[in-house]
This record gives C-alpha cells, sequence and structure tokens, in this order.
C-alpha cells in the first residue's frame, strides 16, 4: 500500500524532498501545512509548481480543483505515513535508549551491591583475621608472663635461701671448737684454776 502511494509521485521526489526539508525546518510537528489548501503560499514554490504540473500531465489539461484536491491528499497521506515512520522510529530508538539506561543503571547497582557485598566479606574476614591474631599474641602474652613469673618465683626463691643461709646462728660447741683450733694448746679449765695440758706437777 505504502508502494502504491509513493510510485506515483516518484517524478517530483526531489521536489517533494525539498517540501519535506522545508517541513521539518519549519519545526511544525503536525502537519499543519498539510492541512492547508494546496494554493497555501507558504509551500515552497518549486514543491507547488512540481505537484500542480505532475497533476496537468497525468491529464494533459488544466486539472480542476476536485482533481487537485485529491492529489493532493494523496500526497498528504504519504507524507503523513513518512511522519508516522519517523515518529516509530524516534519512538523505539528513545525505547532503546530508555531500556539500555535502565540496563546500565542496573549493572551500576548490582556492581554497587556486589562491591559492598565484598566489602563487607572481605571486612568480615579481616576482622576474623585480626581476632585471631589477638588471640594468638594474647595466648603468646600470657604464656611469655607465666614463665616470666616462674622465673621471679625462682629467683625469689634463690634469694630467700641464700639470706637464710647467712643469718642462721653458729652453735655453742661449734664455736669453741673453732676457738680451740685458732689458739693451738688446750687450755684446761677447772673449779679451781688452770693448767697447760702437759705440764709436769710437784
Amino acid at each position: 500500500m505504502a508502494e502504491e502511494v509513493t510510485k506515483p509521485w516518484a517524478p517530483i521526489a526531489q521536489s517533494i524532498e525539498s517540501f519535506w526539508i522545508c517541513y521539518e525546518a519549519s519545526g511544525e510537528g503536525d502537519l499543519k501545512k498539510f492541512c492547508a489548501d494546496f494554493e497555501d503560499e507558504s509551500f515552497p514554490k518549486e514543491f507547488l509548481a512540481d505537484f500542480i504540473k505532475k497533476v496537468d500531465d497525468e491529464n494533459n489539461q488544466k486539472s480542476p480543483r476536485s482533481t487537485m484536491i485529491s492529489h493532493f491528499a494523496a500526497l498528504k497521506k504519504k507524507m503523513k505515513a513518512r511522519i508516522s515512520t519517523k515518529n516509530n522510529r524516534a519512538k523505539k530508538a528513545a525505547e532503546k535508549r530508555a531500556l539500555a539506561d535502565r540496563e546500565l543503571e542496573e549493572m551500576e547497582r548490582n556492581a554497587s551491591v556486589e562491591h559492598l557485598r565484598y566489602v563487607l566479606v572481605t571486612t568480615d574476614q579481616e576482622i576474623k583475621q585480626n581476632l585471631e591474631i589477638l588471640k594468638i599474641k594474647a595466648e603468646d602474652n600470657i604464656e611469655a608472663y607465666k614463665k616470666n613469673q616462674s622465673l621471679r618465683a625462682a629467683e625469689a626463691k634463690l634469694v630467700k635461701k641464700a639470706q637464710k643461709k647467712k643469718y642462721t646462728p653458729v652453735s655453742t660447741s661449734a664455736m669453741n671448737s673453732k676457738a680451740l683450733t685458732l689458739r693451738g694448746p688446750s687450755m684446761v679449765t677447772t673449779g679451781k684454776g688452770a693448767h697447760c695440758e702437759g705440764s709436769k706437777s710437784d
């Protein structure tokens, strides 16, 4: 159907394209120009001249107004179809862009969630590792403390033993024995006097 509408206008395709460019440049998106009469002076002169000539050539005579109107309606239908196609393409392109944007947002959101999960897992692992390290250090510190306490206790025991040995009182018999050894010949003391062992009696 589109081809049937398009083919008759092949001879003035260039003029139609000129009109189309003019139409797009005007920024009017509702085909206001095509709603007007084909004699509207706002149409490009080249387009109007070619349009009228085409209709005249088809009829081999000056076309009556009714023929011009019907041809203009056919051309308007063609241009509306062209605009509809353009709008549909623009709509699909916009939908594709929106879909791509949503997919990108979803990917970024998933990446953000994955990064957060990685950070949380990593942080959890680091916390466990740090706790394990602290536990090992604490155990080492406790072991070192116990060893230090044992060494101090042993040292204190040795010091106490040495002090006890130094200040122990010596017995009287031991002192007399030591004194006799130092004086040489022993002196025997009796109740009435003393004499040297080994001296001759009178």
